[in-house]
């Protein structure tokens, strides 16, 4: 099975906004009979997801008496192994809904980071990748539910959202070296995703 997500990140700080981003799935699923109304599907996917989050206002730069606004932009993008455990019930002709909940293992945290700082009619700006997973969580865990078709002919599609219940980043501190200023935030981030999948079942 494989697919697109359009994802997102939720519980943010206030001064964070977000914006969705897509990404894709793609991987395997064992159909278990469990009666004529109902199976079950374990499956095991390599997913994509993150968003975009910008941060700004005020800052002062260390040292001097220039104050201006500072935009941060972090284009997100986190890769997971997941391991969604779903219920599927049966009603109508090929026809089902399915819920469960899931498992995800973090693989990479790939961002590129955006910084603009302004006052008054200057600008600086500047720009980085990074690719390090410290100060994430390396476990996610959530529910997953949808609806689905699945034909005769072992073609299947499905549409779903999920939504994390635990948080993406730990809390964190920095201590400024010039000012000796702390600088905290609290754990925050949680996933959630809205995924449109295409399958095919080998065997019935």
């Amino acid at each position: 099975m494989g697919g697109i997500n359009l994802s997102d990140l939720g519980t943010l700080p206030a001064t964070y906004t977000s914006n969705s981003t897509s990404g894709y799935h793609v991987g395997g699923y064992l159909n278990i009979y469990l009666g004529r109304k109902f199976d079950l599907q374990p499956q095991f996917l390599y997913s994509n997801l993150g968003c975009v989050l910008t941060q700004s206002g005020p800052y002062q730069i260390p040292n001097t008496n220039i104050v201006g606004n500072l935009t941060t932009v972090w284009n997100i993008t986190l890769s997971y192994i997941q391991v969604p455990i779903v219920f599927v019930h049966k009603f109508g002709i090929g026809w089902n809904y399915h819920f469960g909940p899931y498992f995800g293992f973090l693989m990479t945290d790939k961002e590129h980071i955006d910084q603009t700082f302004t006052y008054g009619n200057q600008s600086q700006s500047g720009s980085q990748d990074t690719s390090s997973t410290s100060g994430d969580y390396k476990v996610d865990v959530g529910l997953t539910f949808g609806i689905g078709y699945q034909m005769q002919s072992g073609l299947g599609f499905s549409l779903g959202y999920s939504f994390g219940l635990t948080n993406t980043f730990e809390a964190q501190s920095y201590t400024d070296p010039n000012s000796g200023q702390v600088y905290s935030s609290p754990a925050f981030g949680t996933n959630s995703w809205y995924s449109f999948s295409i399958s095919y079942l080998l065997t019935r």
